[in-house]
């Protein structure tokens, strides 16, 4: 019971960090796509966590996809999954659908609908559902990071955009810090540091490294919570542009 109270303790702030998981920086090109491995460490507890970024050619559109899931003595004890749906136009990218699903110790789901034309969004989360009206580019948790890949090509160092955010829209805001040589499972990687500013809790203190050689791919995250604990992830193994990444 006490590792299955764990276990719950990792899925709530793993979820804190899906929207943290969004991170790249950007050229006027469509971005390349990419297969990533993580492990996911809260103290010392592990798991494996994965993303993609993948594009249909038949469909012209972007799939981004996130997933973790913890296993006990080879059963599920909970998953979850979040997806979403992207086309690019005029070099920028535009977001048409979100979904998520955790199972497992809960069940949880939402998802989100773009309708760019009525300058709406219409939620579900759960069994809430609504409608959202959008006032210039807004996104979801995943396709944000489209949104930031964008803005670091603009060369800007403080960085804020709209996120639909369950039932709600929020601004995320983020500030480059600066670049270093981080060393990671996969290899050595120069980076482009970000750090999350979040004035509704100062104390929750986010860092994320992007690799600049790779179009800023997410290659470490590491989060400190309030109450002392700590959230890590580290790229383990990569696919870019349908190559296995092997750095120095």
């Amino acid at each position: 019971m006490q590792r299955v109270l764990y276990y719950r303790t990792f899925i709530k702030f793993w979820l804190l960090l899906l929207t943290t998981l969004v991170m790249s920086s950007v050229q006027a090109a469509p971005p390349h796509t990419h297969e990533i491995t993580y492990n996911a460490r809260y103290d010392n507890f592990e798991a494996e966590a994965s993303r993609y970024l993948r594009y249909d050619a038949k469909s012209s559109l972007y799939q981004l996809q996130t997933a973790i899931s913890l296993d006990l003595l080879g059963q599920t004890i909970t998953s979850l999954v979040e997806t979403s749906q992207v086309q690019w136009i005029d070099d920028h990218p535009v977001p048409l659908l979100y979904e998520y699903r955790q199972e497992g110790l809960n069940t949880r789901s939402r998802s989100v609908k773009f309708d760019h034309q009525a300058d709406t969004a219409s939620f579900a989360v759960d069994d809430k559902k609504g409608t959202l009206a959008l006032n210039g580019p807004v996104y979801d948790d995943l396709s944000s990071y489209l949104a930031i890949r964008e803005q670091l090509n603009a060369g800007n160092t403080d960085i804020m955009f709209e996120v639909v955010d369950k039932d709600a829209i929020k601004t995320y805001h983020y500030q480059v810090d600066d670049e270093a040589l981080v060393t990671t499972p996969l290899g050595k990687f120069t980076a482009v540091k970000l750090v999350r500013i979040r004035d509704d809790n100062p104390k929750r203190k986010t860092q994320i490294w992007l690799a600049k050689d790779y179009d800023y791919i997410l290659v470490k995250l590491l989060q400190e919570e309030p109450d002392g604990h700590t959230i890590r992830l580290d790229i383990t193994k990569a696919v870019f542009n349908g190559v296995a990444l092997n750095p120095n």
